[in-house]
């Protein structure tokens, strides 16, 4: 049985499983042993110190929000990655893995099942060598972000060669990478997927030979090339997320982060909520709903999924209603 289960095969509410998240963070409970990867800009040479796989507790993959993951990184000593270290780290991976989408889900018992899923595909390679990746989407910090302001940054799900499953997806900021998650800014700080795991790096980091803190590094308007795609950056963490205390004497709670109402998942949750007379219509709602998403996925990416769930839970309610 997982921490994530009150009983065997019953999963814990999303506030109880960020507040087990965190109480494990803080006693040092969990795992995510660190990677090197290094970077060479302006004729500088850098060295970063990054999770070698998604932070586990428990033995499971956990998912956070941009929110509960700066917590985390105040409290290791951290940095959410730029896009181009998460390049960085796609390019030196030990454990080559392709992307393991499907369709949003936002559970814990998801969030377990995927974790499990990412373990079967790297026992099938071999075992975990080095840096393991592809294993999720990372939270980002960048130049851009405060220009988007209410939002937190998605990117990543890197894959080899020009397509993933017939479809081109975006550009990564390093040529040619490409990736199913570009740079996007849809989400706030408050929202958590199956594919949003923890992957961060230290604030210690080496350059040209000498003990940096990658804040400094970032900010630098030589030295940030090294981390970043287009130059310093102006924040160093995701904003609007009060700053933890690692040595705090008792484990913090999850910060609490409004909803902003123009995230397209929030709307599309809310008008899901479908207040069915019968429970024939329920059945027929999540029918729909479920069909729509993997129609969606399939033709056209996340965005015509969230909108063929929308539809099909309609027409699936409509439909139950009538026959």
């Amino acid at each position: 049985m997982t921490p994530f289960e009150s009983s065997p095969g019953v999963f814990v509410d999303r506030a109880t499983r960020e507040q087990i998240i965190l109480t494990a963070v803080h006693s040092r409970d969990f795992d995510a042993p660190f990677a090197i990867v290094t970077s060479k800009a302006k004729g500088h040479t850098g060295q970063f110190r990054v999770f070698a796989d998604a932070l586990k507790v428990g033995g499971v993959r956990v998912n956070v929000s941009a929110a509960l993951e700066q917590q985390i990184a105040d409290l290791l000593g951290c940095c959410l990655l730029t896009p181009m270290l998460a390049d960085l780290r796609w390019l030196q991976r030990g454990t080559k893995l392709q992307p393991m989408p499907r369709p949003i889900t936002l559970d814990t018992k998801s969030m377990v099942d995927q974790s499990a899923k990412v373990d079967a595909a790297i026992a099938k390679a071999g075992g975990a060598q080095g840096i393991v990746d592809t294993v999720g989407k990372h939270w980002v910090i960048s130049r851009q972000l405060p220009n988007h302001v209410g939002r937190a940054e998605n990117y990543g799900w890197h894959f080899v060669g020009p397509t993933f499953d017939g479809q081109k997806f975006g550009a990564a900021v390093t040529p040619p990478l490409r990736l199913i998650q570009d740079q996007g800014w849809a989400h706030d700080a408050s929202h958590t997927d199956y594919s949003q795991i923890c992957v961060l790096v230290d604030r210690r980091c080496m350059v040209d030979g000498v003990q940096r803190d990658l804040r400094d590094v970032l900010r630098d308007p030589e030295l940030s090339w090294l981390v970043s795609h287009d130059g310093p950056l102006s924040i160093v963490r995701q904003p609007g997320v009060p700053e933890v205390d690692p040595m705090s004497a008792t484990p913090p709670r999850p910060v609490a982060v409004a909803m902003n109402g123009d995230d397209p998942i929030h709307q599309i949750l809310e008008r899901m909520r479908i207040k069915p007379e019968s429970k024939r219509e329920t059945i027929g709602a999540v029918a729909g709903c479920t069909i729509g998403v993997t129609i969606g996925f399939q033709f056209g990416g996340f965005v015509p999924a969230f909108i063929g769930g929308f539809i099909g839970s309609v027409a699936g309610k409509f439909i139950a209603k009538k026959v």
